[in-house]
């Protein structure tokens, strides 16, 4: 095993690991808010929220790493 694989299973590369994907999923609710925000303010429809949404590649990017989270087990 590799120096940089092995340092994925001590304390402080599990606790980067998760704050990654904490980032990831603040990115992610913060970009659904905006969407929902707008909205409601009557600048975008929910047609054109959701069509922005689908073709993000931020959200997109995103989402797998959300996944990959979700999946993995301890």
């Amino acid at each position: 095993m590799s120096n940089f694989t092995e340092s994925f299973t001590y304390s402080i590369g599990k606790k980067l690991i998760m704050g990654l994907t904490g980032l990831f999923l603040v990115t992610f609710l913060i970009a659904h808010l905006s969407g929902n925000l707008t909205m409601f303010s009557g600048a975008m429809t929910f047609a054109t929220s959701a069509h922005f949404m689908g073709t993000n590649p931020l959200i997109r990017v995103a989402e797998i790493g959300l996944l990959c989270h979700c999946q993995r087990k301890e």
